[in-house]
């Protein structure tokens, strides 16, 4: 299965839609589905709260500062916003949780496996909360510029800008495979036959010059 408004997001790309062209070719019956309007990236708060608590003597101890990272949207802020979260939040969240258990849980009813873009939709960030299990592989190349730093500043995980000037670096781009719970066998098999299709595995970027 797939969700088409992963792939018509703007943040898709030409190798995810030729990764789905590939499973086509290939004869798997790829059947659009769709998962409720669910506030998922609500979810990434309890990373936050986890983080915060595995971390607390950083903040306590003012010892966060000898991070490298150091910027609005790095971990030091992020454990320092993480406290304000109240009880209530966290409650609310646990029921948001198990809903996402629950919709995850009746897609896969409906399809053996999915296949997507990583960073488009919702699947990353809901897999990672319900523990399906996902196989994230090569699936071609893209000649890109450089990005800023990864940000978590907007209370979500973010990818950093597009360095514009005209340069630009030729990097490897990946599809994501989720299964259902407990079954990574029709996955793995999907991911070998991908491989084996889209060629691309054994190809090696050149360092930059």
């Amino acid at each position: 299965g797939y969700i088409e408004a992963a792939f018509a997001d703007e943040g898709a790309n030409d190798v995810d839609r030729a990764a789905l062209e590939a499973a086509r070719r290939l004869g798997y019956e790829l059947v659009p589905v769709t998962l409720p309007d669910l506030p998922y990236g609500a979810l990434m708060n309890i990373v936050y709260a986890e983080a915060a608590a595995a971390f607390e003597a950083l903040t306590l101890e003012n010892t966060d500062d000898t991070l490298t990272w150091q910027d609005d949207g790095a971990w030091p802020n992020t454990f320092r916003k993480a406290r304000f979260l109240s009880a209530v939040d966290h409650v609310q969240l646990d029921r948001l949780r198990y809903l996402v258990m629950q919709a995850l849980d009746g897609l896969f009813t409906e399809v053996d496996a999915l296949i997507g873009p990583f960073m488009t939709g919702p699947m990353l960030v809901a897999s990672n909360f319900t523990g399906h299990p996902c196989l994230h592989l090569r699936a071609g190349f893209l000649d890109i510029g450089s990005r800023s730093l990864a940000s978590l500043g907007a209370g979500k995980l973010t990818v950093g800008e597009e360095d514009q000037s005209g340069k630009t670096f030729t990097v490897p781009q990946g599809i994501s495979l989720w299964g259902r719970l407990f079954e990574e066998g029709p996955i793995l098999n999907l991911g070998m036959a991908l491989e084996r299709e889209l060629g691309v595995a054994t190809r090696r970027p050149t360092f930059a010059s």
